[in-house]
C-alpha cells in the first residue's frame, strides 16, 4: 500500500475532496481521519483528537487503520466522515502491491439494516458524481456499487439483516 495524495492535501484540493468536510463542526471528524490516515497531527488537530479519544497522540507515522470504531449518536456525521474516507482510500492509495493479478480491492458499508448501509453509499456515490475528477475514475455503477478503473478498490455495498 502507498498514499499517492495524502488525506490532508486530498482534504484541502477541490478537485478531490476539498468540498466535503467544510466548516468547523467537521474539525473532530477530520483529526479522526487524519489520525486513521497515519498522518501527523496539528495541535488543534491533537487537541479533538484527544478530546475524542482519551488519548494524548495519533498512532503515528505509517499507520493506516485497518479497524476504527467510533460510538457516536444520530446526525453526527458519521456516514459522510466514513464514506470520504473510504473514497479517499479507494482513489488516492494505491494497493496495487497488496492484490494478486487480476484482483480487485473492496471497500463494503456494512450495517445493521440496508437502509443505513445504502445511506453511507449514498454519500460516496455523491462524492463520485459530483466531482469531475473522481467521476472520471469510475468504470461503471450499479445501484450498490461502483467500479472504479486502474485496479482501484471496487466501492461495494452490504448490509446485515435484521432478525
Amino acid at each position: 500500500m502507498r498514499v499517492i495524495i495524502p488525506l490532508r492535501e486530498a482534504l484541502a484540493d477541490p478537485r478531490i475532496l476539498g468540498g466535503v468536510l467544510t466548516g468547523a463542526s467537521w474539525d473532530g471528524w477530520k483529526a479522526l481521519l487524519l489520525a486513521c490516515a497515519g498522518e501527523k497531527l496539528t495541535d488543534d488537530e491533537r487537541a479533538h483528537f484527544t478530546r475524542l479519544t482519551g488519548r494524548n497522540r495519533e498512532p503515528g507515522d505509517g499507520v493506516l487503520c485497518e479497524a476504527f470504531l467510533c460510538i457516536g449518536g444520530r446526525r453526527g456525521g458519521k456516514s459522510k466522515a466514513v464514506s470520504t474516507f473510504c473514497a479517499w482510500l479507494a482513489t488516492c492509495v494505491d494497493w496495487s502491491d497488496c492484490l494478486s493479478l487480476g484482483e480487485r480491492g473492496r471497500v463494503m458499508f456494512v450495517a445493521p439494516a440496508m437502509d443505513q448501509a445504502q445511506n453511507t453509499m449514498n454519500y460516496c456515490r455523491a462524492l463520485f458524481e459530483d466531482n469531475e475528477l473522481l467521476r472520471s475514475l469510475v468504470e461503471h455503477s450499479a445501484q450498490d456499487e461502483i467500479h472504479l478503473r486502474c485496479r482501484r478498490p471496487m466501492l461495494l455495498i452490504a448490509a446485515a439483516r435484521p432478525r
